[in-house]
């Protein structure tokens, strides 16, 4: 499956087993966390069996956040870019922290 969105997204992730190409390179998910995608950007996952997959996904468009600092500046976030193809290892206490988070605007 391939695909493009409008969308900025955030992964937290666990119990992935299907590859992730992020443009040319596949992402590097097995051991990480977290991941990240911008607008645009070409995604290819190679299988759509997710049934023990877990986690979170915050995927928002720049037209929620573009009054913000946060929307003059997210461009800036290598994170968001192709060129960074490694999901993020984070401690327990890191996990809880941004899982907290997720939960926080989820309520709202």
């Amino acid at each position: 499956m391939r695909f493009t969105t409008d969308f900025y997204i955030i992964m937290l992730k666990r119990n992935v087993i299907f590859k992730i190409k992020d443009g040319q390179n596949y992402y590097d998910f097995d051991e990480g966390l977290m991941a990240f995608m911008a607008p645009g950007q070409m995604i290819s996952v190679d299988s759509t069996d997710v049934n023990d997959a877990t986690g979170w996904l915050l995927v928002f468009h720049l037209d929620i956040i573009h009054n913000y600092h946060l929307g003059k500046t997210i461009k800036e976030f290598g994170f968001f870019s192709y060129a960074v193809n490694e999901a993020l290892h984070l401690s327990d206490k890191e996990e809880n922290r941004v899982e907290g988070v997720l939960k926080n605007i989820q309520h709202e």
